[in-house]
């Protein structure tokens, strides 16, 4: 099959491959931070955050006495100066779910260009890539956002303010929802790219 002299499509696969080292460079920081945890029994730091939400007073607003703010609620992260063992696992093993889905994604993608740069995308293999996409897509967040939610509520019920009752929230909704949507129109043009595969079979048979 004739090679598509396609630049963009080659610059695009040039910065996946870029892409593809810097996960795979830090999933190799992770596991090695894990290694190190396990071995000396000390809390290594999250290099990235979990996204939290907290209500104040069961999301009743906190007014100061100058009457210029009012605190609903608050979005950010929760930083812990001692960490418990499950705690410091959980926010490793979701750092490398994070970094491992990102590389199996970029990979998929870097294959299909591949296929465009080879001038010959409507393959089967194509259409299979693009369902592991779409399964992906939406399998990865929404485990992690529920597990994120269920994590921080555990830790939540340990503090104690004195005089203000936290609860936590799912954050990220508008997010979540658009990486579902997404996943399911991968699923539709997965299936036009089995459609169109199936048309080229054809195509080739009569000829």
């Amino acid at each position: 099959m004739k090679k598509v002299k396609n630049f963009s499509a080659k610059t695009i696969y040039s910065m996946l491959s870029v892409g593809l080292g810097a996960c795979l460079a830090s999933l190799a920081v992770h596991i090695g931070m894990f290694i190190y945890s396990m071995i000396s029994r000390n809390a290594v730091p999250p290099l990235s955050d979990i996204p939290v939400l907290v209500h104040f007073n069961n999301q009743q607003p906190l007014f100061d006495y100058s009457k210029t703010v009012s605190l609903f609620n608050i979005s950010g992260s929760l930083l812990f100066m001692k960490v418990s063992p499950w705690i410091q696992y959980y926010f490793t093993f979701y750092e490398m779910a994070l970094t491992i889905s990102t590389g199996v994604c970029i990979l998929l993608i870097r294959k299909l260009i591949r296929t465009v740069i080879d001038g010959d995308p409507f393959i089967p293999r194509n259409g299979k890539r693009l369902r592991a996409l779409a399964i992906i897509i939406i399998a990865v967040p929404l485990a992690l956002q529920i597990s994120a939610h269920y994590v921080t509520k555990a830790i939540i019920s340990q503090l104690n303010f004195p005089g203000i009752s936290l609860s936590s929230g799912l954050l990220g909704k508008s997010t979540l929802l658009v990486c579902i949507f997404s996943g399911l129109l991968l699923f539709v043009i997965s299936e036009v790219f089995r459609i169109g595969t199936s048309l080229k079979e054809e195509q080739e048979l009569t000829v």
